[in-house]
C-alpha cells in the first residue's frame, strides 16, 4: 500500500549514460534482447509512472537522438564535455543536474543505471515507497552473494563463505533525499562498495 504522502512528494529520476565507457565501447547502445541497453532503463522509468521528471544526461549525440525519437516524456540533457570523462564522479554530474534543473530541496531522486536492464518496475516502486514511508536519506538495491565467491580488494582476494548472508550494492537503483544530497554531495550515507 502506498504512503498517503506518496503523490505529493517530488520524485525525480536521473539516468546517466556517458559515451566512452572504459571497458566496453558504446555499451549503452549495445543490443540486449533486441533493443539498445539504454532503452530498458528509460522504458522502466517511464512505465513506473511515478516520476515528476525523468532526465537522461549524456555526451553521446547518437544515444540522445535515439532516446529523443523513442521516448516523448523524457528530458534530454546534453552533458558538457568537462563532466563527461572517466574521472568524473556520478555525484559531480548529479550536482550539475540539480543546479541546472533546479531540483527542489524536498523530495527524492532515483538514479537508474543503464547497465541494469533486468530491474523490475515493481522494485523501483517498492523502494521509493519504503524510502518515503521510513523517511530515509538513502536506499540502494543490493544482491546477495549466493555461491562461493572470491572478492578482489586492493590486490588481495577474500573468500566469501557459503551459508552466510553477504550482500553487495548491485547498482540497479540508488535513491537519495534531495536535501541530504545538497548537504553531503553524496548519494550514499556510508562510503564503500
Amino acid at each position: 500500500m502506498l504512503n498517503k504522502n506518496y503523490k505529493i512528494i517530488k520524485k525525480n529520476c536521473l539516468i546517466l549514460a556517458r559515451k566512452n565507457s572504459t571497458r566496453i565501447k558504446g555499451k549503452n547502445l549495445v543490443m540486449f534482447n533486441g533493443k539498445p541497453l539504454i532503452y530498458w532503463t528509460v522504458n522502466q522509468a517511464i512505465k513506473s509512472n511515478i516520476f515528476d521528471k525523468i532526465i537522461l544526461s549524456s555526451d553521446w549525440q547518437e544515444l540522445l537522438d535515439f532516446c529523443r525519437q523513442k521516448f516523448k516524456n523524457l528530458i534530454i540533457d546534453n552533458r558538457p564535455k568537462n563532466i563527461s570523462n572517466s574521472k568524473t564522479s556520478s555525484e559531480k554530474v548529479i550536482k550539475y543536474l540539480f543546479n541546472k534543473y533546479r531540483f527542489e530541496k524536498e523530495g527524492y531522486t532515483i538514479l537508474l543505471q543503464p547497465t541494469s536492464p533486468l530491474r523490475k518496475v515493481s522494485y523501483i516502486k517498492k523502494m521509493i515507497d519504503l524510502v518515503i514511508k521510513k523517511k530515509l536519506n538513502t536506499l540502494h538495491s543490493v544482491s546477495e552473494i549466493k555461491n562461493k565467491t572470491f572478492v578482489k580488494k586492493s590486490n588481495n582476494f577474500f573468500n566469501i563463505p557459503v551459508g552466510k548472508n553477504f550482500f553487495f550494492l548491485n547498482g540497479s537503483v540508488y535513491i537519495f533525499n534531495n536535501d541530504f544530497f545538497r548537504i553531503t554531495n553524496s548519494i550514499k550515507e556510508k562510503k564503500g562498495n
